[in-house]
């Protein structure tokens, strides 16, 4: 069984792959060194093919190590390359030591950071080589490695991260106290989580893998932590249509907000709602708003509170609810609140909706909330810092609290429920833009309809609005508004 190129593992599942393949496999330890390292070596080629003037700052432990055979296949093509040493070389241990000998028994020297002018070094390079800190970073960097750290980022140089960019949380994707900030980062064996969400995808650059040449068997061990949602993650055949479809095939979706002055935010998440295959589409509105809320989109129909009464066969009709987008706090939201609350039907919950029930927390197992890190902190009576410090973490706290699918926002969008964890590797900072969230709402509302499962709604929906935000953002990232991204829906749906 291949791999799923989608898996993702922590980094203590990493080293078991590791592990696996040393002893069950017998490819030993210094032999995936080397492969690593001619990974690595073909990379730089490849990608920066003019270069002639290498720097490699090793560290400790087989990143180290890495490092050592980098420099050593470089050095063996006649290329200018220095290794700038954060320890006594002769302190490496096992394959890590076995790579320091082989770049030196190649004529290979390197300088140690406290006996020379790194910085001069540094500035002198063509292209840097990180392999600094590894996987296994669990404490605060040491102030002169930060001192190091520091002096890459600014320093005007082309940098390749060998497995993770140092400073890194492979786990996390958290910034320790800083952090390489990479144009190309290779990873080893299999992707690390952390690489694709919180700081991750800002300090990788380009993101490579190699396997190095593990065989399929030793993936089959280990279940990944999460998985990457993409095109073919989900079957297609959920969402088709047969001739005999009619519009009430595809469930009749209610947003349910739109407070006075917020009535855009109902609108926009009503509308992707449509545009993401909803048959009949409906918003509450105040009534004094009714007649004169006007949406864009002439197919969307209006209700009322009093149309929300349990025996309403208005009520009974819907299929789906998301609650929140333009809610507000005041009396009449926290009415509609409590009243859509009861009504036992399926939930999406974003915004306001958020905002009240941090307020007064309960378990339901037939919602979907999809919080941004801020709305997590509240629900979690936590900061936001802490949240963006473990999103995985975050996630699993909120489903155990609160239940159902949480869909926690941001870099590298998490989704999760009590067994499976997905994220969506797509979306651009264009998308930081009032009611991005809304659409999302309604296009999450409108796939639960027609699916019937609420992960693959949540899973399928976050990252179908991250790839319209990226169609969208084929003219540019400045500009981009909500209603953009829901005009890129129809394009993108099966």
């Amino acid at each position: 069984m291949a791999t799923p190129p989608n898996a993702l593992y922590s980094a203590v599942q990493t080293r078991q792959l590791d592990h696996l393949a040393i002893s069950d496999c017998g490819i030993p330890g210094y032999e995936l060194m080397c492969r690593a390292g001619q990974a690595a070596f073909d990379l730089i080629r490849l990608r920066w093919p003019t270069a002639r003037n290498y720097v490699a700052l090793c560290g400790a432990g087989n990143n180290a190590g890495d490092g050592y055979v980098i420099a050593r296949l470089l050095a063996n093509v006649n290329l200018s390359v220095t290794v700038i040493s954060m320890i006594r070389p002769e302190k490496l241990q096992g394959d890590a030591q076995a790579a320091y000998q082989a770049y030196e028994a190649a004529g290979g020297s390197s300088l140690q950071v406290d006996d020379c002018n790194w910085q001069r070094v540094i500035d002198q390079a063509d292209i840097l080589i990180d392999a600094l800190l590894g996987t296994g970073l669990s404490r605060p960097i040491a102030t002169h490695w930060a001192s190091v750290i520091n002096y890459i980022n600014q320093a005007d140089k082309a940098v390749l991260s060998v497995d993770i960019p140092s400073g890194l949380n492979a786990d996390t994707g958290h910034q320790q106290d800083i952090a390489i900030v990479a144009d190309a980062t290779l990873t080893f064996i299999a992707y690390k989580k952390g690489l694709f969400t919180a700081d991750g995808p800002d300090c990788c650059g380009a993101l490579f893998l190699s396997r190095l040449g593990i065989p399929d068997a030793v993936y089959s061990e280990l279940k990944p932590e999460a998985r990457l949602v993409s095109a073919h993650t989900f079957p297609k055949k959920l969402f088709n249509r047969v001739q005999a479809s009619h519009k009430g095939s595809f469930g009749h979706i209610l947003i349910a907000g739109g407070n006075i002055g917020m009535s855009g935010a109902a609108n926009l998440a009503a509308e992707a709602a449509l545009r993401s295959g909803s048959g009949l589409v409906s918003k509450l509105t105040r009534s004094s708003q009714s007649t004169a809320d006007v949406t864009r989109m002439l197919e969307i129909m209006s209700c009322t509170v009093g149309d929300l009464e349990t025996n309403n066969p208005f009520m009974r009709k819907l299929a789906i609810i998301g609650l929140g987008p333009g809610l507000g706090r005041d009396a009449w939201a926290k009415r509609v609140f409590q009243i859509i609350i009861q009504s036992q039907k399926s939930l999406v919950l974003d915004a306001d909706a958020l905002n009240l029930l941090a307020d007064a927390p309960f378990y339901h197992s037939n919602w979907i909330l999809t919080p941004h890190p801020q709305e997590a902190a509240r629900l979690l009576a936590c900061s936001t810092e802490e949240v963006q410090r473990d999103r995985f973490a975050a996630g699993q706290k909120i489903v155990q609290k609160y239940g159902g699918v949480c869909v926690l926002k941001g870099n590298g969008t998490l989704i999760q429920d009590t067994h499976q964890c997905y994220l969506v590797n797509a979306g651009n900072p264009g998308m930081a833009t009032a009611g991005s969230g809304d659409v999302l709402t309604g296009i999450i509302s409108s796939l639960w309809a027609q699916c019937q499962n609420a992960l693959i709604a949540a899973a399928y929906g976050a990252w179908l609005h991250a790839c319209a935000g990226d169609l969208a953002a084929q003219s540019g990232q400045n500009g981009i508004v909500a209603s953009d991204i829901s005009n890129q829906l129809k394009t993108l749906l099966p």
